[in-house]
């Protein structure tokens, strides 16, 4: 054998054993983000606890909350149902045992999409998809709740997963609609995400952004999406309308949770993926996320309801371009080094919102409200409101005995009561017409990006 052979048989063998050392290595990283705050570090976040009402954990009339929600979400998602039920019979209903599937979703979808990144790019670029989404507080915020979010992401992440996959074989359409299928019955709106993706795949075919199979695949992902919400998810939701936009324009919010850097980096992939010949393979990519953000911007005519967590569905296209970015900047500097040092640099501009999550939880303290409500209470045991009555009732109800009712300003009740707010720092304080307002207590905590999670406890009482 010639010493260039052997030297490449060994840098082989070297790849290889690097190889089996940084999939645990990965595992352990993505496990310890994500379960960080799970064990019950952190707080009941909004509709946290409606999710045991929801999934029959609790009956629904023990907390307050919105009927048709409580009564049709089982039915409507039945997949997450299902699988957190299962779970919840192994586990205790508390804030570590309710997030132990969500969390080990999430997990599972940062590590599945970078071991299908590497096989499909190359090392570089799997480590720039790792860095932005384990990097992702949007992702890291929701993977840590008592909700469907990340379970839902999971299964979309897989479909498009095999919906890529070389593999000619004829389970990856079967498979493909089983996991599009799964994703659907766990959250309605990733419908979109697949029929968007199989516009785009429509699209790109005759321009070779992508093989016949892959775009028969995602179109296969899109039909059977389409199918399952006509024909199953709209009539049951017939009738429900819940909620709004949330009071921020939902794409100035997806901005704000995505974040500035991301999509600095996904332009810079956009671009390259356009205009250099080995970026044909990202841009239907490139047209999932256009398609993804024009959607998002045209929720509030589109939709009767935007909760700013959708968002994350929406996310995935935007990584996988933003990836292509780094990679392309990446590839172009010279040596190992310094193209760790540029890695490095990407993770350093998410780390102010990566570091605040660690801060609060990305949450508002209603177990601490609690405490300050019980402590300040007279002995006439003056009734609580709330905006997010149900949060603060899981935590003050065991020590008072008392329910806490539903916070309506419009309709601002008469005599001597506690109000809890959950609001941002920027919101004003709370005026009554005709009432004093104290302000007990305001529970926040310091981060270093832009978010902020104020919970305001007023003691409200008549002028003298």
């Amino acid at each position: 054998m010639s010493q260039v052979a052997l030297r490449a048989d060994r840098a082989q063998m070297a790849s290889r054993a690097r190889s089996r050392l940084w999939v645990p290595a990965l595992v352990a990283v993505a496990v310890v983000l994500m379960f960080v705050g799970t064990a019950g570090w952190w707080p009941w976040d909004h509709d946290e606890v409606l999710s045991f009402a929801e999934l029959g954990v609790i009956p629904i009339d023990r907390y307050p909350g919105p009927l048709a929600q409580l009564e049709r979400m089982h039915r409507v998602l039945p997949v997450w149902n299902a699988l957190q039920n299962a779970v919840l019979r192994l586990v205790p209903p508390t804030e570590w045992g309710a997030r132990l599937f969500p969390s080990s979703c999430g997990a599972l979808a940062v590590i599945a999409a970078f071991l299908a990144a590497r096989r499909w790019r190359g090392e570089w670029f799997a480590w720039s998809l790792l860095v932005l989404t384990g990097g992702s507080q949007s992702l890291l915020w929701l993977s840590q709740q008592n909700r469907f979010y990340p379970v839902a992401l999971l299964w979309l992440t897989l479909a498009f997963i095999v919906a890529w996959s070389r593999s000619n074989s004829r389970w990856t359409i079967p498979l493909t609609v089983v996991l599009t299928a799964a994703a659907v019955l766990s959250h309605s709106l990733t419908v979109v995400v697949f029929g968007l993706g199989g516009v785009a795949a429509l699209v790109g075919l005759p321009f070779a952004w992508l093989t016949r199979a892959t775009a028969t695949r995602l179109i296969a992902a899109g039909a059977t999406a389409g199918a399952i919400y006509v024909f199953y998810s709209r009539p049951a939701l017939a009738g429900w309308v819940s909620g709004n936009t949330g009071g921020t324009n939902p794409l100035v919010s997806f901005v704000a949770q995505i974040g500035i850097p991301v999509l600095a980096l996904a332009l810079v992939g956009a671009v390259s993926a356009l205009v250099a010949e080995d970026g044909r393979r990202i841009r239907w990519w490139v047209g999932l996320a256009a398609l993804g953000l024009i959607f998002v911007g045209s929720a509030p005519t589109l939709l009767s309801n935007w909760n700013p967590r959708y968002a994350v569905f929406f996310m995935p296209a935007i990584w996988v371009v933003a990836a292509h970015g780094v990679t392309t900047i990446t590839e172009g500097l010279a040596g190992v080094p310094l193209r760790l040092a540029w890695i490095a640099c990407v993770a350093c501009l998410l780390a102010p919102k990566l570091l605040s999550h660690f801060i609060d939880g990305s949450r508002h303290d209603f177990r601490s409200a609690a405490l300050v409500v019980e402590r300040d209470r007279d002995l006439s045991r003056q009734p609580v409101y709330s905006n997010w009555p149900e949060t603060l009732q899981y935590y003050l109800q065991p020590i008072t005995g008392q329910p806490v009712r539903e916070w309506r300003a419009a309709s601002a009740p008469s005599g001597s009561y506690f109000v809890v707010i959950a609001s941002n720092a920027w919101d004003p304080i709370l005026q009554i017409a005709g009432k004093r307002t104290e302000v007990v207590s305001t529970i926040a905590r310091r981060r270093f990006d832009e978010q902020s999670h104020v919970v305001r406890v007023y003691r409200v009482t008549d002028l003298r």
